[in-house]
């Protein structure tokens, strides 16, 4: 069962400018260190970068290592990080006033992996796309697990569409894609191509990075008392969010706002409803009307804003109300940087095993894998065969 806490701020805690910048350690190592914002620089600030770990430039990966910072490198951060906002902000937190209850689905974090690596696979192709429609593809049908996400939370009736977004990344994805391919030659608006093509982005990285994301994720809930894997398979995708935007743009998640990660646009929006009406009705038989479904994308966005964690606070709350508890909600919550005592990303090649088969690729070289799965659906979409080419892989 998982948590949702409704939270009320008293005004001068909700409004405090000193309070925010207090836990906004982003902004203020900036302010120490006169540190840039992206163009592809180390994504340390020279106060905390090791001395024998120079500033480099790029991107690409060939220069991955250099784009990631070193364990050490990474303690020293954190450590600026949690003596920055912690003192200043312990006394604040006990003023909260929380009322809780509970629900069964929380909104996927990975929603930033997922566009940068859309906006990755568009290079490759060099295709002319929507990039709206593309973008909102690149989210997959995670969007339905945020339909009347609040209202369910406080018990208010109505049904949700959640259920059809675990059935579709739980099951076989060729009906799925076959829908869509079918849908595709019926409909010939280039938007509609273009969110396909994101889709094909979203189950390429979900049905390649999901094995490591979850077998890392039984071994965190291991060592971690009371969470389970549910929670820690949060925990590392918002950790990876975190890693791979700086990695790809040298940016920190306060710099950006998950709402656009699903973007505002009633007619992209209505053209998802209409597909995802048709592919629903093929795949399972569902009658769902497309304005349930355009509520679900206008919830999408409105939930993901409200995710959107830019000072540190959210998260911080959330750590001490669900002390001793499985961290339904603070896990989901993308950090300002990853904690420094775990390798979410496995550079160190630790083993890891799932459906009986041991591994040790990290994350970048399942990112690449990923990639170049997309290219090749994307390039036998309109005539490849489904099962194969996905040996039923789901999204997992």
């Amino acid at each position: 069962m998982r948590v949702f806490i409704f939270l009320t701020l008293p005004r001068n805690l909700a409004y405090s400018s000193h309070l925010l910048g207090a836990v906004c350690p982003a902004r203020i190592l900036r302010r120490a260190a006169k540190w840039p914002r992206g163009n592809g620089q180390s994504p340390l600030p020279p106060a905390v970068r090791p001395k024998d770990e120079p500033e480099r430039g790029g991107c690409g990966e060939s220069q991955r290592w250099a784009q990631l910072p070193s364990l050490n490198a990474r303690r020293a951060w954190c450590s600026a990080i949690s003596q920055c906002a912690h003192s200043r902000a312990h006394k604040k937190i006990k003023t909260l006033k929380i009322s809780i209850s509970y629900e069964r689905s929380t909104p996927m974090p990975a929603c930033i992996t997922h566009n940068l690596f859309a906006r990755d696979v568009l290079a490759r192709l060099r295709e002319s796309v929507d990039e709206c429609a593309c973008f909102w593809g690149a989210q997959g049908p995670d969007f339905l697990f945020c339909h009347r996400y609040f209202q369910s939370a406080l018990k208010k009736t109505g049904a949700s569409l959640k259920e059809y977004g675990s059935a579709l990344h739980r099951d076989p994805p060729s009906a799925t894609l076959n829908a869509m391919r079918d849908f595709l030659s019926r409909h010939s608006d280039p938007s509609y191509r273009s969110y396909v093509l994101g889709f094909l982005c979203h189950y390429a990285l979900d049905s390649t990075a999901h094995p490591f994301v979850n077998a890392r994720a039984r071994e965190l809930a291991e060592r971690r008392p009371g969470e389970n894997p549910s929670t820690m398979h949060g925990e590392i995708e918002a950790s990876l969010d975190a890693i791979v935007l700086r990695w790809k743009t040298g940016k920190l998640p306060s710099e950006v706002k998950l709402g656009d990660m699903f973007p505002k646009n009633e007619g992209a929006q209505r053209k998802i409803a209409c597909l995802y009406q048709d592919v629903l009705s093929t795949v399972y038989g569902a009658q769902v009307s497309q304005e349930e479904l355009y509520q679900a994308t206008k919830d999408a966005h409105f939930v993901f804003a409200c995710c959107t964690d830019r000072t540190g606070l959210k998260r911080g709350l959330f750590r001490v109300i669900e002390k001793g508890r499985p961290s339904y909600v603070a896990s989901h919550l993308v950090p300002i940087t990853e904690d420094p005592e775990e390798d979410f990303a496995n550079l160190s090649h630790e083993s890891w095993t799932w459906e009986g088969t041991r591994r040790d690729r990290d994350f970048f070289q399942l990112y690449e894998e990923a990639l170049d799965l997309a290219e090749l659906l994307w390039k036998r979409f309109d005539t490849g065969d489904f099962a194969s080419l996905t040996q039923e892989r789901p999204f997992g």
